[in-house]
């Protein structure tokens, strides 16, 4: 549920206040669903499509990871890295993998080196030419290959190629920190079972579960400033100094592979991005954030509305393949350009930031949720069929709840009120007045969701009923016409066959008796008589 300072945060458009359980010492994180700047930043460093670009210009990415067990994880990958929009896909894996990885796709260039003796000189050809490189999808755990990929990122670093590191890549960065760390282009995706492992390892102790903000930049400061992405209900991002939080709704779908699609999406970001440094395309968001948080929070992101999509289609049967085919990865940036649609528009002009260090009437709800995506609560499938209403409100709504004191009032409002100043609220929220309005607007909308709904079932049920109805009349009145008809025309006709077959019968019979007769008596009477 929302606070008081969470409503106030999303009117004004800068920030929002999350639980300070969530946030450790900090008052305030960015995040996706209330500032069109950091839109406006991906949107930033995205290249433009022109008929006189050369294949892969925009981008050569290799995933390195793939081997006998796992060879659908450097797919994914690789895959997600194409349909996002880079040109060219290289895969760096096993021998044993490479022809099961190629026959997925003929699009992918599948190099199987990486249990080579000499791994490291096998790949020395191909990395110059890579733009990025995401390692750890699929790569195992045998001694030989985490023995390569150590040589690969220290020949990735000195030649200054942006990296993303994923799954068994964390387990060597954990084994071996030092191979990453200063590393400024790198990126690590743990998801909070790996993140607690790198943690323990680098601040000996176990993070603190009132902190995660807070343990993602410790970490990424004891890293060298390392770029973290910790995966989960919130994905949680910081360089060290800065943090954004993306919480996009996603899918409630949690089978293998997704994390592949992320790393994947991020490889192909995390290029993009310093290209954009180099032709100086980014806007100013982005000289706040960076590249590499830019790239992790638009990776973030997309990935999330191509679950979302992908779950509205297939609902429990979605899997990996769903999502990263969901409308393409690539058109899904059209969402990007368009995020939060009349959210952002009326958001934008927005400008001034608040401070709530004077709210100490305000606190947290006692679940502790962070309630970081509006939509989420607007979606909620415990809405019902008022979803319809909802998703109608002008877009976008939200549901609140506000504990002011020991009161805590629930309420239904949408974007339309962004035009309140501070002070109105304020009012609005103490005044009965206001609360008369409010309980206004709650029973007028809700007159609205009975009335559609009634209108609804009045009109199926009356369609049912009328259906049934004629159905049943019909029948008993056909019964009951031809019983009648049928009836009447068997009696009438017999009647008529009877009478009119008897007449003729006994009219033919008795003149045959009685001429035969006749003939008989006159002719023995006038015999006997001559006689």
């Amino acid at each position: 549920m929302f606070t008081v300072a969470n409503v106030i945060a999303f009117l004004v458009g800068r920030r929002r206040l999350v639980p300070s359980g969530h946030l450790g010492s900090s008052r305030f994180v960015q995040t996706t669903l209330i500032n069109s700047g950091l839109v406006e930043m991906v949107k930033s460093i995205i290249p433009p499509l022109t008929y006189t670009s050369h294949k892969g210009d925009a981008g050569r990415i290799g995933v390195i990871g793939g081997s006998q067990d796992y060879t659908g994880a450097p797919y994914f990958a690789a895959i997600s890295s194409l349909k996002l929009g880079a040109d060219l896909s290289h895969v760096f894996c096993a021998k044993d993998a490479a022809s099961v990885i190629k026959s997925y796709s003929p699009e992918l260039i599948v190099h199987p080196v990486l249990d080579h003796p000499d791994a490291g000189s096998e790949v020395d050809e191909w990395l110059p030419r890579l733009h990025a490189i995401v390692l750890g999808p699929g790569l195992g755990r045998n001694d030989k290959i985490i023995s390569n990929a150590k040589v690969i990122i220290d020949k990735i670093k000195k030649l200054g190629i942006p990296i993303v590191i994923d799954a068994d890549g964390l387990y060597l960065v954990t084994e071996y920190p030092e191979i990453i760390k200063d590393y400024t282009k790198a990126i690590l995706t743990p998801n909070v079972v790996e993140f607690s492992r790198l943690y323990q390892k680098m601040l000996g102790r176990k993070p603190s579960e009132d902190e995660p903000v807070n343990n993602v930049k410790r970490l990424s400061q004891q890293l060298g400033y390392v770029t973290i992405v910790q995966k989960g209900e919130n994905d949680i991002i910081s360089n060290g100094t800065q943090v954004l939080v993306c919480c996009g709704e996603g899918s409630p779908r949690r089978c293998g592979g997704q994390g592949d699609l992320l790393s994947g999406a991020m490889g192909t970001f995390i290029y993009w991005a310093h290209m954009a440094v180099e032709k100086k395309t980014y806007n100013q968001s982005f000289e706040i954030y960076g590249p590499t948080v830019c790239a992790a929070y638009a990776a973030c992101l997309l990935t999330r509305e191509c679950n979302r999509r992908a779950f509205h289609k297939h609902q429990r049967s979605t899997t990996t393949s769903d999502m990263a085919n969901s409308h393409d990865l690539g058109s899904s940036v059209k969402f990007i350009h368009a995020w939060l649609g009349t959210s952002v528009s009326v958001l934008e002009n927005w400008q001034q930031e608040i401070s709530f260090d004077n709210m100490s009437d305000i606190h947290p709800t006692e679940d502790g949720r962070t309630g970081c995506s509006l939509a989420n609560e607007a979606k909620s499938h415990d809405l019902g069929s008022s979803v319809k209403f909802i998703h109608a409100w002008l877009g976008t709504s939200m549901s609140m709840s506000l504990k002011i004191g020991n009161k805590r009032f629930h309420l239904i409002t949408c974007l339309t009120y962004t035009q309140l100043k501070m002070e109105d609220l304020g009012v609005l929220l103490q005044m009965s007045s206001g609360l008369d309005l409010l309980a206004h607007i709650v029973t007028s909308e809700l007159a609205h969701i009975v009335t559609s709904e009634l209108a609804h079932i009045v009109t199926s049920e009356l369609s049912h009923i009328v259906t049934s109805e004629l159905s049943h009349i019909v029948t008993s009145e056909l019964a009951h016409i031809v019983t009648s008809e049928l009836s009447h025309i068997v009696t009438s006709e017999l009647s008529h066959i009877v009478t009119s077959e008897l007449s003729h019968f006994l009219t033919s019979e008795l003149s045959h008796i009685v001429t035969s007769e006749l003939s008989h008596i006159v002719t023995s009477e006038l015999s006997h008589i001559v006689t």
